[in-house]
């Protein structure tokens, strides 16, 4: 059966056998461990623990318990028994705080039936200790707040009074925790003492598989030995020195087989031997042709490669050129939107100086239809002063008309004598009145004159400003007009600019898409050179390697 059984299936065969045997064992002790293991954690995680807390509630019952006693020994009274009182109240909340602290822990870790009965009997003594603690704690503040000896010494009587009774239920608290002390103590032996039984169980255990995995390891080694010498041939010894004279190429080695021997590694290795003689006989041949080819492919790479590097160089500067061709394109788009926005710009201005020019030309307007105005003014006050002087004649007349009365009255009455003189008095009167108003009229003659005179001129300088106006208001009609012409030659500029604008634009996308295929273009230039670098190198290393085969080949004798 082991005859016809593979190698590799026996060692198989006898590893798996080893391993099921260490499975085992392994399953057996990692069992015994994990066991172990419950036994420690249980003991670390809920009796260890809860004894520390049991011992840390009994330190503070004994803590307690000392304070109560020096609370009692303060016999006077004073600033010292005051802060010492104090200092014992603090006491006292610090260590309740613990006792409840661990009380709660204990709660939360597993229990016993016998540990819960326990529990149960020391959470109510707690609360009874803790009930007559609170009239102690009551007694000791009054005693704080005290203000002569007699009162403090009647509180203290009581506080002595009530320590006797709290004692006696602190005492019941240490006897309960002392219980669960036990308690937790005996569970932990119990637990030791079953972890302790299962470890001798795990060493025998272990000592058995140990002597029936000796036992198989040594059967099966004799059992694989004498299989795996028959699978050979012969001794290892002689089968390594077969192939160590193989493997320095001496293929004229003759290999000695047993009688009948057809399937052992020796007969293989004949086999082998033969077919390798015919199998480098045909590589030696083919080697010879791949060198001669490999040699071929070799110049035709050199060539390729050399094109590709010209292409390569034309294909650079392209590329340049369209880099710089682009940075113009998109320095003429700058400038055209930056003309465009000037433009703009100037158009607004243009359009802002054409309601200046029609505001201007409105004012002109007002302007010449005011002058126009005055215009006629002056020239209804010349006809009126031209009036006042006709006046004046008639009264120059009516004047010198008088006078002459006055003087023929003034003959009548040198005539008359003495009958005439309040006559001629009068005469004299009127006369000089006469000659007055006639030396008014001419002063009025000459002031109109002057009137008349300033009245021409200023209508002949109203008459110029108001030409000068009428022109003004052609000119700022003429200076709207180009204002208009202006802005529409600005309109038509800003399309242009526009326009060299978009077209930039589509320059641009249009050279960013050719140097982008162009850049393709280079980049499979120079993937191509790169592949015809490979080439060339991979032909060389062809044609090394063909020599080398034939070298190698020339190292075995055939």
């Amino acid at each position: 059966m082991l005859k016809n059984t593979r190698l590799s299936v026996k060692l198989a065969a006898s590893f798996l056998a080893m391993a099921v045997i260490l499975l085992i064992l392994g399953v057996l002790g990692i069992r015994g461990e994990l066991s172990m293991r419950d036994h420690l954690v249980a003991m670390s995680q809920e009796s260890l623990p809860a004894i520390v807390q049991l011992n840390r509630l009994n330190y503070e019952r004994a803590q307690i318990r000392s304070q109560t006693y020096e609370t009692k020994g303060l016999t006077t009274w004073g600033p010292r028994t005051r802060e010492l009182l104090e200092q014992v109240l603090r006491q006292r909340v610090a260590s309740w705080t613990i006792v409840e602290d661990a009380l709660a822990r204990l709660e939360t870790l597993p229990q016993s039936v016998s540990e819960q009965a326990v529990f149960s009997a020391l959470k109510t003594d707690y609360a009874s200790w803790r009930e007559h603690y609170a009239e102690l704690d009551r007694l000791t503040r009054g005693m704080l707040d005290a203000q002569d000896q007699d009162t403090y010494s009647a509180l203290l009587a009581q506080f002595a009074q009530r320590v006797d009774e709290s004692f006696l239920v602190s005492d019941r608290v240490g006897v309960l925790i002392e219980s669960l002390v036990a308690l937790r103590n005996t569970s932990s032996g119990d637990r030791l003492t079953q972890a302790l039984k299962e470890g001798d169980v795990m060493v025998m255990l272990y000592g058995i598989g140990m002597a029936m995995g000796l036992a198989l390891a040594a059967i099966l080694g004799f059992l694989i030995t004498h299989s795996t010498l028959r699978q050979l041939g012969g001794e290892p010894a002689r089968v390594v020195a077969i192939v160590n004279q193989l493997a320095e190429g001496d293929l004229t080695t003759r290999i000695q087989l047993r009688p009948g021997d057809e399937t052992s590694l020796m007969a293989s290795m004949a086999r082998m031997v033969e077919s390798m003689r015919r199998v480098l006989r045909d590589v030696s041949n083919a080697s010879s042709q791949v060198s001669a080819a490999a040699v071929e492919l070799s110049a035709t790479s050199e060539e390729t490669n050399q094109q590709v590097r010209v292409e390569q160089s034309e294909t650079d500067q392209v590329a340049t050129a369209m880099n710089e061709m682009t940075a113009t394109v998109e320095e003429v788009a700058r400038h055209a939107a930056a003309a465009a926005r000037a433009a703009q710009d100037t158009d607004r201005e243009t359009e802002a100086g054409g309601q200046v020019v029609a505001q201007t030309i409105s004012a002109i307007d007002l302007l010449a239809q005011e002058v126009e105005s005055a215009s006629q003014v002056i020239a209804r006050l010349s006809e009126d002063s031209t009036e006042i002087g006709a006046v004046l004649d008639v009264i120059r007349g009516v004047a010198e008309q008088t006078n002459l009365l006055a003087l023929n009255a003034a003959i009548e009455a040198a005539r008359a004598g003495e009958q005439g003189r309040g006559f001629a008095v009068v005469a004299a009167e009127v006369r000089t009145l006469a000659s007055r108003t006639q030396s008014s009229i001419q002063d009025i003659q000459e002031k109109i004159e002057r009137v008349q005179n300033g009245s021409a001129g200023a209508v002949a300088v109203m008459a110029k400003g108001q030409a000068m106006a009428r022109e003004s208001v052609a000119q700022a009609q003429r200076a709207g007009e180009s204002l208009q012409a202006i802005s529409a030659a600005i309109t038509s500029i800003n399309d242009m600019n526009r326009q060299i604008a978009s077209a930039a634009e589509e320059q641009t996308a249009v050279a960013e898409e050719i140097n982008r295929n162009i850049h393709t273009i280079s980049t499979t230039v120079d993937q191509t050179a790169a592949g015809a670098a490979h080439i060339a190198s991979a032909s060389d290393e062809l044609a090394r390697l063909a020599s080398m085969l034939q070298e190698r080949v020339a190292r075995f004798r055939l």
